[in-house]
């Protein structure tokens, strides 16, 4: 696993602990277009490595922009996963995130298996 991945995973888990103790439902998501449900309402968590000031942004999916307010109606953002003293998590509502400014940036990948055969030795 890549480090990246290995942080959300991390990110993930601190926060449900953290909102448990806070007396928050957490349970994994039942969908894989979020990563909880706090509260019977589907969540999305977002980790930073790293504080405030290095932080850069925060993306969602396709799928994910288009049910912000409606499906989905929590955004988490769980800063300083590498530095567990300092951990901190923020919540943000999925209608307050509908009104401020967006860069839309599309992209297109190709996995393994669809290049594979494209290889020259």
């Amino acid at each position: 696993m890549t480090e990246n991945h290995e942080i959300e995973k991390y990110g993930v888990a601190q926060l449900a602990e953290h909102l448990r103790s806070k007396g928050h439902n957490v349970r994994v998501s039942d969908k894989k277009t979020y990563d909880l449900i706090v509260d019977n309402q589907y969540a999305e968590v977002k980790t930073k490595a790293h504080g405030w000031s290095k932080f850069d942004f925060i993306s969602l999916t396709q799928n994910q922009h288009n049910e912000l307010g409606k499906e989905l109606k929590k955004i988490y953002v769980v800063l300083n996963a590498k530095n567990a003293d300092k951990i901190e998590f923020w919540e943000i509502d999925a209608k307050d995130l509908i009104d401020s400014n967006y860069n839309t940036i599309i992209h297109y990948e190709w996995n393994k298996g669809q290049i594979a055969h494209l290889r020259k030795a």
